[in-house]
């Protein structure tokens, strides 16, 4: 079976402070290799790039997903941005939109290496001033 990657987590959260270990070791035993953990806020992106690194996970700054998904279009990479039909669950957490990147038998390493550019690429877009060069770089621990 393939490894599976959680696109959007949020294990930087201070709920999973402590747990954060076992979490993501049930993460990996069930199969998932990495996920994205992504900040909203400077301080909050800052967080998600120090747990990323610490456990060899991947980290994104807060990008609005229409703009993400404008940038992985341009690169041939379709996600899903929006809603996702679930508007009430959407506004109880205060949150606009999503992104999603679905993955299934057809897709190859090759979609996900995609991706991934795509994303790194969005980031270089909208980081803007706020971010430091070196709070962009990705933590690439597994694959």
């Amino acid at each position: 079976m393939p490894k599976l990657l959680d696109t959007h987590a949020h294990l930087h959260d201070k709920a999973f402070d402590a747990d954060r270990d076992a979490v993501i070791g049930r993460m990996r035993a069930a199969n998932v290799a990495n996920a994205i953990t992504v900040g909203c806020d400077l301080s909050d992106t800052q967080r998600a790039f120090a747990i990323a690194e610490r456990y060899g996970l991947f980290a994104s700054a807060g990008i609005h997903p229409h703009d993400l998904s404008t940038v992985l279009d341009q690169d041939g990479v379709c996600i899903r941005a929006g809603q996702h039909c679930a508007q009430p669950l959407m506004r109880r957490l205060g949150v606009s939109a999503t992104a999603r990147a679905s993955f299934y038998l057809y897709n190859d390493e090759a979609d996900v290496d995609a991706l991934v550019r795509g994303v790194l690429r969005a980031k270089e877009v909208f980081a803007g001033s706020e971010l430091n060069e070196d709070e962009l770089v990705p933590c690439r621990g597994a694959r």
